[in-house]
């Protein structure tokens, strides 16, 4: 048989004669055998330029796949060994310059350089043959080759061209490089001489460098790229780290930026960067490497730690070298960390030395810190220096905020310690280094160092400096949920400066705030810290600033102290809060916000079967820690202890907290404010001109009662909120604000308690008289600011007013109606009065009118803010509190009343409020029984036989049986237990009874009640809390609403749509005639007048009709204008007009009493 004489082993041996073949393919070149075994040291190509010995590197990585560990030291072997020299030569490009070498790279444009040696007669062959290569596929992005040259002062010859860059396998080596002065890493010989050393023998991070580099870039992988490269990597290796995550060009540039050229220009192959290490230094081995406890995220060597007088006998200082105890090490190194030169070597590399974890100054508080909130460290006392036994630590830490980079707070227990002496403190910072062993840094501070000066003059810091800031710090909440970190989004930090002394005023502290090693910017974008001035300091009065801290909790903060002096640098301390560390709660929590015109109340319960129970925060669930400690003093109550533990500013910051932020303590604690709490807020002066931030430039004003100044620095206290968003283009932003405060207020009361946050369940209150638009308004604010602060789902849960305490009343059994009895409920608010008329157990008319508490103690139909508080009930009050003896109590009593009198944004209903606050001490309604006190409590009487009288009417409009029960609700009912003169409301029966008979001409039922709740405005939240979602909502959606139009022979206003302007002379003389009829009843003749004596009034009763029916025209022309005001010549009248003539004239009426 013929034979075929072939290189490759592939093909048919059935050839007869010259015959046509199949061609051959890769497939078949790849069994070509060589017969040296790949011995040969001389390689031959047959056209001997760079480019095609790029080409002997790809068959090199091709032979190592195919061959594997077979044949090993082949000349395949080293063209591969030379290869990752000079790869792993640039990837430590940065460190090898450093150490004195020099490595460039040089561009060769091949246009260019192509284009010139064609252009010379002796090299034109040369260049058309590189130009066939330059048009090959592979070769087709590669404009631009850079050759790698080496140049030593150590090393004989001058510059040395080591290789250059490929398309085909990224690097490529000359042919004759010979070996390098330089050790490759962990002792394998020097570069490109005749060991071999594959990737998987050379240094661990290189190895990662490699792997990084062909994730980061897939086009690598690809065969006509460097294929043959990828395919020699360990493919466990690469399935390993395919699983952690993609790999991002952007991310591995941050780690390994692209080398430049000696024109500086970056170099790339193919598009794809060269990259090299970041600039680093060649520590591969030191003892005192830091140690650290906080992983590190930044790529970035591990320092050093140094220190001056160092005595570390036998330790590895660099690479092998021992540490030299003689070794001037500075206590501080202005250079930048990345840029210092090792002490001793001159050697390029990070270092930590004292100056770099503690700072220059010691900052000292006047008052003890909390160490149950914050940390310290270890602290000590020297003998004399723990002040008779009763030590005292108002430091904060003067550790730099880089410390944190490499430790966290739970390790400064342990490395952190205070020596206090009567003359210094002493600081000790042990920083753990290798093999278990700690370097200590530490530094002395003093209230006036001495330190020695260098060669330059220069203060070397060795001792510290003691610096005093007078500033106080509170941090609102003081807690995070483990491992539910959607609600660690929201933390406020209150900064007051009481740094007030002349040279200060216009020197301002400052905070910055860290999370996991890194600072919080005001530009963050998931996360951030944002600062708002709020009060400017002055000689008279602390200033406030407030950051808010968002996306994120904070590890740490760090104070910054103004100098004293200009040009001095600025003095830092750090505190570390001691979080409280909260899981996931269990139990699901139901607040009730009744959210009135006057007052404001919060109810809620941890369970269904609980009691509902005011809001309250106590030493238990304290919403608000400050960096003061409390005082240890068991005679004083909590609010007290903590008020004090802020030693000489304590008034500052107690005074700007209750004005500006949260209280410490809401109803308990021996706190001065409870719920319900006046519906006001407190704002700067601005605020109309900037964008609402809630515990910024507005907060709930729950010091409005307890201010001493009329004035206050930049800030005012708005009321009437309720209303305002028909009024005021502010309006709703400061609703807006108000609820946001409530709602956080809510969410810390149930994180600290265990409750289930995203599951809470809030309900609120709207007033009948809400139109639809008003309540969908309030319906969004709520549900918007719920959402957010709650992290939940659902809506809030609204109810009416006047439903809320009825269910209460019956759930507790206070009311129980038959089927045939019906029931009315009158919720009293501020500013309006709601009815609930109850037929068969369920609701069924509705109306509400505005003629409440605010009629009662208010100031008509003023509406000029400021107006002269003349309100005879308030005149009677003011003068009863001036006659009382000046004890301490009532002077700061006094103090209170006077500023609120003089306040321009109060009203007479605002300061009474005050009255009712200090009763107990002020005895304001004890006044209301005596002397003229007698004669003014006609107003009460009238108030309520007005109310009554048109309840009277709408039950006989309706054909409505009188009803079993007269229920009462709302802060504005409480007048009643007045008129009452104590908790038995029989007198008050007796008058509602006779008016009913009166209007009705039906004898009530013998068993009629009037029922008050014991505290009204909970009764309204109470019910709130108690009502059940699945209770039959449609019975509360059935309600009609009804509105009397207040006329001798009513009608129903809904039913005729009158309108404003159809209000003629004969409708307002039959609204006239019923109200005189009314006058009357309830002062003349013997149904009802007669029942004056037994609620307390002494009056000139026909003097009080006169005046009344003096007023009366004018007070009801007053109220039609005010609806003028308000709605359009379309628009239905939206109450009963039977009020309006009484309430100018019951204002009217008590200034004349009162004269």
């Amino acid at each position: 048989m013929a034979k075929v004489l072939r290189l490759h082993n592939n093909g048919s041996q059935q050839v007869q004669g010259w015959q046509k073949t199949a061609p051959v393919t890769s497939t078949e070149i790849n069994t070509v055998t060589d017969p040296a075994g790949g011995k040969s040291r001389n390689l031959a190509v047959s056209i001997p330029t760079p480019f095609a010995r790029m080409h002997l590197f790809e068959t090199a990585f091709d032979f190592l796949a195919r061959e594997g560990q077979r044949n090993p030291g082949s000349v395949y072997h080293e063209l591969t060994t030379h290869f990752w020299d000079l790869l792993e030569l640039l990837y430590n490009y940065h460190l090898y310059t450093q150490a004195g070498r020099k490595i460039t790279l040089r561009r060769w444009n091949a246009e260019a350089e192509i284009r010139r040696m064609r252009q010379d007669e002796g090299t034109r062959l040369l260049g058309e043959t590189l130009q066939l290569y330059m048009q090959d596929e592979r070769f087709r992005d590669f404009s631009d080759m850079y050759l790698v040259y080496y140049e030593s002062p150590e090393l004989a010859g001058g510059t040395r061209l080591l290789g250059g860059t490929s398309p085909l396998t990224i690097l490529f080596t000359g042919p004759a490089v010979k070996p390098l002065d330089l050790e490759r890493p962990q002792a394998r010989g020097h570069y490109f001489d005749q060991q071999t050393v594959l990737l998987e023998d050379r240094d661990p991070q290189f190895r990662e460098f490699v792997y990084e580099l062909f994730l980061a870039y897939p086009q690598l992988q690809r065969r006509e790229f460097a294929g043959s490269v990828y395919a020699g990597l360990d493919r466990s290796k690469i399935n390993q780290l395919q699983m952690q995550g993609d790999r991002s060009a952007q991310q591995f540039a941050a780690r390994y930026p692209a080398l430049a050229d000696v024109q500086g220009n970056l170099v790339s192959v193919k598009g794809v960067p060269l990259p090299g290490r970041a600039d680093q230094s060649a520590v591969t081995s030191s003892d005192l490497f830091i140690q650290p406890t906080r992983e590190s995220t930044t790529g970035r060597p591990r320092p050093l730690v140094l220190r001056p007088n160092l005595t570390m006998p036998g330790a590895n200082y660099l690479n092998g070298q021992p540490w030299d105890d003689r070794t001037p090490v500075p206590y501080y190194d202005e250079v930048a960390l990345e840029s210092r030169v090792l002490p001793g070597k001159g050697f390029k590399y990070p270092y930590l030395t004292v100056g770099d974890l503690l700072e220059d100054s010691l900052v000292e508080l006047p008052y003890e810190l909390n160490t149950q909130r914050f940390h310290t460290g270890k602290v000590t006392f020297q003998y004399g220096a723990d002040g008779q036994g009763r030590a005292r630590f108002p430091y904060l830490l003067p550790l730099k905020q880089a410390f944190f980079e490499y430790f966290t707070e739970n390790e400064l227990a342990e490395l952190l310690t205070f020596t206090i002496d009567l003359s210094h403190v002493r600081v000790q910072l042990r920083v753990p280094v290798q093999a278990g062993r700690f370097i200590t840094f530490e530094r002395n501070y003093y209230h006036n160092p001495q330190n020695p000066k260098d060669a330059q003059g220069r203060e070397i810091l060795e001792k510290g400096r003691i610096v005093k800031a007078a500033v106080g710090v509170g941090v609102f909440p003081f807690y995070k949920v483990r491992y539910q970190p959607e609600f660690n989004d929201l933390y406020k930090v209150m900064l007051v400066d009481a740094d007030n002394a002349p040279t200060m005023l216009n020197r301002r502290y400052d905070l910055t705030f860290f999370v996991n090693g890194e600072r919080i910017t005001e530009q963050g974008a998931a996360r951030r810290a944002t600062r708002y001035e709020r009060t400017q300091k002055s000689m008279a009065t602390a200033g406030s600033t407030y950051y808010e801290v968002t996306g994120t909790h904070f590890d740490l903060a760090e104070l910054t102290c103004p100098p004293a002096t200009i040009g001095a640098e600025p003095a830092r301390g750090l505190f570390v809060p001691r979080w409280r560390e909260l899981d996931r709660g269990t139990r699901r929590f139901t607040f009730a916000v009744d959210f009135g015109t006057t007052n404001t109340h919060i109810a809620y319960a941890d369970s269904p079967t609980a009691h509902p129970r005011p809001l309250t925060i106590g030493e238990a669930d304290v919403q608000v820690e400050w960096l003061h400690a409390p005082v240890a003093d068991a005679g004083l109550s909590a609010a007290q202890r903590y008020r004090t533990g802020a030693g000489q500013i304590w008034t500052y910051i107690a005074t700007l907290q209750n004005r500006e932020f949260v209280p410490s303590f809401v109803g308990e604690g021996g706190s001065v404010y409870e719920f319900p709490i006046r519906t006001a807020v407190c704002e700067t002066t601005s605020f109309a001109n900037e964008p609402a931030k809630v515990l910024s430039n507005i907060n709930i004003g729950f010091s409005i009662n307890t201010e001493n100044a009329s004035e206050l620095p930049q800030n005012r206290f708005i009321t009437n909120l309720k209303w305002s968003a028909e009024l005021d283009p502010q309006g709703v932003s400061r609703i807006e604000a108000f609820f946001r405060e409530i709602l956080l207020l809510l969410r810390h009361k149930a994180a600290l308690h265990g409750g289930i946050l995203e599951d809470t369940r809030v309900v609120w209150f709207a007033p009948l008289s809400f139109d639809g638009f008003l309540r969908n308004q309030f319906q969004q604010v709520w549900d918007e600011s719920f959402q957010q602060v709650f992290k939940a789902r659902r809506p809030t849960i609204c109810l009416t007013e006047s439903v809320a305490p009825y269910y209460y009343l019956t759930a507790t059994n206070q009311v129980v109606p038959n089927r045939d009895e019906n029931v009315v409920n009158i919720d009293i608010g501020g500013g309006t009065t709601d009815l609930l008329l109850f037929a068969d157990q369920k609701p069924a008319y509705s109306t509400s009118f505005r003629f409440a508490g605010d009629d009662l103690w208010g100031d008509g139909y003023a509406r000029v803010q400021g107006a002269p508080k003349q309100n005879g009930l308030l005149r009677l009050g003011v003068g009863h509190v001036e006659s009382l003896p000046d004890s301490e109590q009532n002077q700061e009593y006094k103090g209170y009343l006077r500023a609120a009198l003089s306040n321009t944004d109060f009203g007479s209903a605002d300061v009474t409020s005050l009255l009712f606050k200090y009763d107990d001490a002020l005895r304001f309604t004890q006044a209301l029984g005596l002397g003229k006190g007698r004669q003014l409590r006609v107003l009460f009487y009238l108030h309520y036989t007005s109310i009554i009288y048109h309840t009277a009417q709408l039950t006989k409009h309706l054909g409505l049986k009188t009803p079993r029960y007269l229920c009462f609700s709302g802060k504005g009912s409480l007048y009643l237990r007045l008129l009452a003169g104590g908790s038995s409301l029989v007198a008050i029966e007796k008058i509602t009874k006779a008016i009913f008979h009166a209007v009705t001409g039906v004898e009530p039922p013998h068993n009629f009640r009037v029922i008050l709740a014991d505290n009204p405005k909970e009764a309204t939240t109470n019910g709130g809390v108690l009502f059940e979602e699945k209770t039959n909502t449609s019975d509360y959606d059935n309600i009609k609403p009804v509105k009397y139009s207040g006329a001798v022979d009513g009608t129903e206003l809904n039913q005729q749509r009158l309108k404003l302007n159809q209000v003629d002379a004969e409708l307002k003389n039959t609204v006239l005639d019923n109200v005189r009829n009314y006058l009357t009843l309830v002062l003349e003749g013997d149904d009802v007048a007669p029942y004056l004596r037994e609620v307390g009034v002494d009056v000139d009763r026909q003097r009080v009709k006169d005046i009344l029916l003096r007023e009366i025209e004018d007070s009801l022309s007053l109220g039609l204008h005010q609806f003028q005001r308000q709605l359009s010549s379309d628009e239905t009248l939206p109450e009963t007009l039977f009020f309006l003539p009484l309430k100018q004239a019951l204002y009217n009426l008590s200034r004349e009493l009162q004269a």
